[in-house]
């Protein structure tokens, strides 16, 4: 647990107007020994803790930080089940949580920057509208205005940054938007070290093959949303989920997918739902039999997955750390869907579609 007596003495110490000098004097020590204190280079020896106390005015556990270690330690607690819930789509446990966490910690802007994410921009009670359907503009936007005035952390106004361009964006506040985009970085942590390393040095290779998987993934994904969200008809919307497709193959060679093998399988579970669109039902089994067996492959991958394709050779991910948005498998959360999908309607009455369930059913526990 983290003591925080240094800058405890250091902000009473200036808040009374005391000087070093004055302090060392009233109790017993040298100017260097409060100076050490303030820097962190020396605890206050045991004997000393109480007067110290006692000539400031406060209780012992207040002036060793004991108080702000044990909210700490409860906040990083709040933060990694949040993680743990989020890796496990348990989005109203997680709602239920980050209110509890907001309320306990209302002035932490880690915790701030979570309850924006997942309780007001992301409100389970409302899983097709953004912010509440707008309801919740008001109060993400004085929060996010809030940690941009007040926080020094990178990530949490980052996120401010993020949401208020998104919500801007929303309320088809098109400048405000720009003007909050234009405040990001130019570059990301991964492409700054790449350029640190070089990539004649093995980590930056595996730096730069990390980002290349990376875009790789962000453009096949965005590929993936222009066909889903788009007026397109069926027949071409199916063309560019399969120029997705063919974008993965060309850089991950010989089934060298790894956490790709889940996009493949949400792309040809998306093409087999067009396909039944048009009545075409033996290509949309096809795909839906393939979009269930890249779901199986993801469930078989290992902890660590290293890939070994050219382009993008040594890039690793560690699977524990994956928000895969569901519990249980892989496998399983793609049949749940699929019946969500063709449950009801007459693709999914056909025996091709049920034969295929009932082929990998065994495999989703």
């Amino acid at each position: 647990m983290n003591l925080y007596i240094a800058e405890n003495i250091r902000r009473l110490r200036r808040e009374r107007n005391i000087t070093q000098e004055k302090l060392a004097e009233c109790v017993g020590v040298t100017m260097q020994a409060v100076s050490k204190w303030e820097r962190n280079e020396a605890y206050p020896d045991i004997t000393l803790v109480l007067p110290l106390a006692s000539y400031f005015g406060v209780s012992a556990d207040e002036l060793l930080g004991l108080d702000a270690a044990k909210n700490e330690l409860r906040i990083q607690e709040y933060l990694a089940e949040t993680e743990r819930l989020s890796n496990h789509g348990l989005d109203m446990e997680r709602y239920e949580l980050l209110t509890r966490a907001r309320g306990e910690f209302p002035n932490d802007h880690r915790v701030m920057a979570q309850y924006i994410k997942y309780c007001l921009f992301w409100d389970p009670h409302f899983p097709d509208k953004n912010c509440g359907g707008g309801t919740h503009y008001g109060e993400l936007h004085r929060l996010c205005n809030r940690i941009l005035d007040e926080c020094t952390l990178d990530e949490p106004r980052y996120d401010a940054l993020y949401f208020l361009a998104l919500t801007y964006g929303e309320q088809g506040r098109l400048g405000d938007a720009k003007s909050v985009a234009a405040r990001f970085p130019k570059y990301t942590a991964s492409q700054v070290l790449e350029d640190v390393y070089g990539v004649d040095d093995p980590a930056g290779a595996q730096i730069a093959a990390g980002n290349t998987r990376d875009a790789v993934y962000a453009l096949a994904m965005r590929i993936r949303n222009a066909a889903l969200f788009s007026d397109l008809p069926p027949r071409e919307k199916i063309r560019y989920l399969h120029k997705a497709i063919d974008l993965l193959g060309m850089i991950f060679e010989d089934g060298d997918y790894c956490f790709e093998f889940s996009v493949l399988s949400d792309l040809n579970v998306h093409i087999a739902r067009f396909h039944a669109e048009l009545g075409e039902f033996d290509a949309a089994a096809t795909h839906v039999e393939r979009g269930i067996a890249h779901a199986k492959s993801y469930d078989e991958l290992p902890t660590i997955t290293r890939h070994t394709s050219y382009l993008v050779r040594g890039a690793e991910m560690d699977m524990r750390e994956v928000h895969s948005g569901f519990t249980g498998s892989f496998t399983e959360a793609r049949l749940t869907a699929l019946d969500g999908y063709f449950g009801g309607k007459p693709f999914g009455g056909t025996d091709a579609y049920r034969a295929i369930v009932e082929r990998y059913t065994p495999f989703t526990g």
